[in-house]
């Protein structure tokens, strides 16, 4: 299957700077905390997980707390880049180099969780129901899907946003539309060495396809149940469509529901 997925360079041969990447645009800094601590809460809310797998991880932010916390997790990305920065963090790590459309791994999970809107990178039909196939035969127990929620979107808009580590100040200009239901956004990197004051442009890009809940239930099929449609990273924020920055859908097999 041949995959339309657009996805931007900070996944991939930029993802050395891809904390830095998050922390600019979602405007606050080290808010992987905030999603591990949610995680931690949904899986202790409603499931008994040991074995979980992280979709489209990137450098393992997540995944790595959750190891450290005693979860067996598996990291799986389809940037080599991104999985090697993962490894070098935590080399016990378990690693796999994947797409989501064509996930071969045969192993079961009771958990998965794909954050930070990894799956809107899946354009066409085909590559979605292949990936939501994978997740309904090989996750066991619960199932958690976070986006962020287009419906508050304006359908064109522009902004500059910032963040700096120790080495770097790495400022982001986005610009982005809608062309029927996919979202375009083009950025404009310009990273500033702190101790040089050096500086480089980067260009770079990203197309996302975002689903509807109704289409997420569709998918995930008749086994499996929202057990809750968050806001935001806080079991006790519920969805609002015209003021949640996020859409989390959390997934609970049927069968362990009945138990």
């Amino acid at each position: 299957m041949k995959s339309t997925l657009t996805e931007p360079r900070i996944h991939d041969d930029l993802a050395e700077f891809y904390s830095l990447w998050r922390d600019a645009c979602l405007g606050k800094k080290a808010s992987e905390a905030d999603e591990v601590k949610f995680l931690l809460d949904t899986l202790a809310s409603f499931s008994n997980v040991r074995s979980v797998i992280d979709l489209g991880g990137s450098v393992g932010l997540h995944a790595i707390a959750l190891a450290k916390h005693g979860f067996d997790v598996t990291l799986l990305d389809r940037a080599n880049t991104a999985l090697a920065i993962a490894k070098r963090t935590s080399p016990e790590l378990k690693t796999v180099q994947s797409s989501f459309e064509s996930i071969s791994l045969t192993e079961n999970f009771d958990a998965s969780f794909c954050m930070f809107s990894s799956s809107s990178y899946l354009l066409e039909e085909a590559e979605r129901k292949a990936f939501y196939d994978w997740v309904k035969t090989h996750i066991t127990d619960l199932a958690v899907f976070d986006q962020i929620n287009t419906l508050r979107l304006p359908r064109t808009y522009s902004d500059n946003c910032q963040a700096e580590d120790k080495h770097f100040r790495f400022n982001v200009l986005r610009e982005w539309h809608f062309e029927e239901d996919l979202l375009h956004t083009s950025f404009v990197y310009e990273f500033v060495d702190k101790a040089s004051e050096a500086t480089k442009i980067i260009n770079d890009r990203q197309v996302q396809k975002f689903l509807t809940v109704e289409e997420l239930v569709e998918y995930m099929g008749k086994e499996w149940r929202i057990v809750a449609l968050l806001g935001d990273c806080n079991l006790s924020q519920p969805f609002d469509q015209e003021k949640s920055p996020r859409m989390i859908a959390v997934f609970k097999k049927q069968d362990c529901w009945k138990k």
